[in-house]
């Protein structure tokens, strides 16, 4: 995931008037930021709006992270399945168009 996409889903966590919602200090974001950098982003920011749709309680990284990897939602899941086909299939074109430019 890239920085920018990471700090909107966190604003979208911080804006939905969650309980417990932190006062976010730098070394605190950089916790976050280090600690869910390698989810793909699309499914981080559909997870964030998600959890502004079910819960009123401001989410851990644990939380974050479990949701993305397994969906409770049957349709969420099937959604994010489909996200990570269709973002495995980018990088396989990418993967040729380098492999026919260096031939």
């Amino acid at each position: 995931m890239n920085k920018k996409v990471f700090k909107m889903g966190i604003m979208y966590l911080r804006s939905a008037g969650m309980k417990n919602t932190p006062e976010f200090e730098k070394e605190q974001v950089e916790v976050w930021w280090q600690s869910l950098k390698d989810l793909n982003d699309r499914l981080f920011l559909e997870t964030c709006k998600e959890l502004i749709k079910k819960e009123s309680w401001f989410p851990a990284i644990a939380d974050i992270r479990r949701l993305v990897k397994h969906p409770d939602d049957p349709v969420l899941a099937a959604a994010y399945r489909r996200i990570e086909k269709i973002e495995e299939g980018k990088k396989n074109v990418r993967r040729i168009k380098l492999a026919e430019k260096s031939v």
